[in-house]
């Protein structure tokens, strides 16, 4: 009867240590893919770091064309407008150029204008991509995060 017991003990610590064993293993396993899923995390924020880069930098060479243009178009407006003087004061000037030149400045606030819709377009888009940015870098602050973000915009 001792020597039973004794072997159906053995057999329910056997049991047991297997189970162990085998919730060792399903842990190790979690274990591996939480590290598995950090990496790719990770790697996730480091191309999302590099696009927001990417954007910045267009962002900056938009914003530098765009004040290109500006100051271009303001230079031309004021030679047209010493150039409208001139023909005012000088009656026999030919109405040809002044056509033309209302031509190019239309062409000229054109161009700005694309400029410019060009400048918000990229700050819309470095606009999300910060916040998917900060989204995945920070899941559990996601909302706070990005409502303070969307506030100082």
């Amino acid at each position: 009867t001792l020597l039973r017991e004794a072997d159906a003990r053995k057999a329910s610590d056997d049991d047991r240590l297997q189970a162990a064993r085998n919730y060792g293993k399903a842990l190790e396993e979690r274990l591996q893919q939480a590290e598995d899923r950090k990496q790719d995390l990770e790697d996730n924020v480091r191309s999302l770091t590099s696009k927001c880069d990417e954007a910045t930098e267009k962002l900056h060479s938009s914003e530098i064309e765009c004040a290109k243009l500006r100051e271009e178009l303001r230079t031309k407006i004021e030679a047209e407008k010493r150039s409208e003087n001139t023909r005012t004061s000088n009656r026999h000037a030919g109405s040809d150029t002044a056509f033309a030149t209302t031509i190019a400045l239309d062409a000229l606030k054109k161009n700005l204008k694309s400029a410019d819709q060009k400048a918000q377009r990229l700050q819309a888009e470095l606009d999300g991509m910060v916040r998917l940015f900060v989204v995945h870098r920070y899941p559990s602050s996601a909302e706070i995060l990005t409502s303070s973000f969307d506030r100082r915009l």
